[in-house]
């Protein structure tokens, strides 16, 4: 899933306004939002957004973690040599 937004490329340590966070987001969110009508529907998707938010949250730091010990075994296996 790619979305296009309208914000200029910028360095990644620039402070970003918090009207630009809801403009962006918005429009990033704003395709999920169509066919919404209900409360089941509108629970469904914060469900949604919800694991989705945790499956990438534990994905990262799970993914740190090998990089770490892989880190670990290759300092271990130079130590050896």
């Amino acid at each position: 899933l790619h979305l296009k937004t309208s914000a200029p490329i910028r360095s990644s340590n620039d402070v970003v306004p918090a009207c630009t966070v809801f403009h962006e987001s918005h429009a990033a969110i704003k395709p999920l939002l169509q066919g919404i009508q209900t409360q089941e529907q509108l629970d469904d998707l914060l469900a949604w957004l919800h694991d989705i938010r945790y499956l990438i949250t534990h994905l990262t730091l799970g993914f740190t973690h090998y990089l770490s010990r892989q880190q670990d075994i290759e300092q271990s296996r130079q130590n050896r040599l």
